[in-house]
């Protein structure tokens, strides 16, 4: 899936739990929408001088920066 941005994002199927931002990501997380814990999934990041693969907690809170940063303009 290639959004607005031209960075495409697919998820990853059997990932470590090693993430490009530089953590070992948890195995589940708090889903912010349904308040119940999931099990942390991975995707693979690549357009706009980025490439990885990243947790999805880490992706939640850059989408979160990104609409705040939106928000200033």
């Amino acid at each position: 899936m290639k959004d607005e941005t031209g960075i495409s994002i697919k998820q990853v199927e059997n990932p470590s739990r090693y993430c490009s931002s530089g953590h070992i990501a948890p195995e589940t997380f708090k889903n912010q929408d349904s308040g119940l814990e999931e099990q942390t999934r991975f995707f693979s990041v690549k357009g706009q001088g980025i490439s990885g693969i990243y947790c999805e907690p880490c992706l939640c809170i850059a989408n979160y920066v990104a609409r705040q940063m939106r928000k200033k303009e």
